[in-house]
């Protein structure tokens, strides 16, 4: 699996807004910006994506939420996995949900919820506590 893309919606210091990381390619991709720019963030909700699911209202997730509003927490990434390429969204606290969508033309919604669920611990194998091979700097 190849992370391609990163969007995030209403989570801590971006809230009301969106971030978006995209054109990420092979090998080494450096982000690199200021203290209290969201790096860490960004991290912290690629692991919720991950290895949280969608009902969870667990301390981590909650703690995506930002300070001053309330409201769903959304995380998604595109990833290019057996030559395609798919985005993976999670909703967290509010409206909770969980979808994969095949990018391909002609694709569309492979799986949602507990699908979903189910089809990104297959794509991410058994490592179900920690990054799988990801790298967390």
């Amino acid at each position: 699996m190849k992370l391609r893309a990163i969007q995030l919606d209403n989570i801590r210091q971006f809230d009301a807004k969106s971030m978006r990381i995209s054109d990420l390619s092979d090998g080494l991709n450096v982000v690199a910006e200021p203290n209290e720019f969201g790096k860490s963030t960004v991290f912290d909700a690629l692991h919720a994506l991950f290895f949280a699911r969608f009902g969870s209202a667990s301390r981590e997730v909650r703690a995506l939420q930002p300070a001053r509003a309330l409201g769903a927490v959304r995380i998604m990434a595109e990833v290019e996995a057996d030559g395609r390429r798919f985005r993976i969204e999670k909703r967290f606290l509010s409206g909770r949900m969980a979808r994969i969508t095949d990018l391909s033309p002609g694709g569309g919604v492979v799986a949602q919820d507990d699908g979903a669920e189910a089809w990104l611990s297959r794509l991410i194998g058994s490592a179900q506590e920690g990054p799988a091979g990801l790298l967390w700097v």
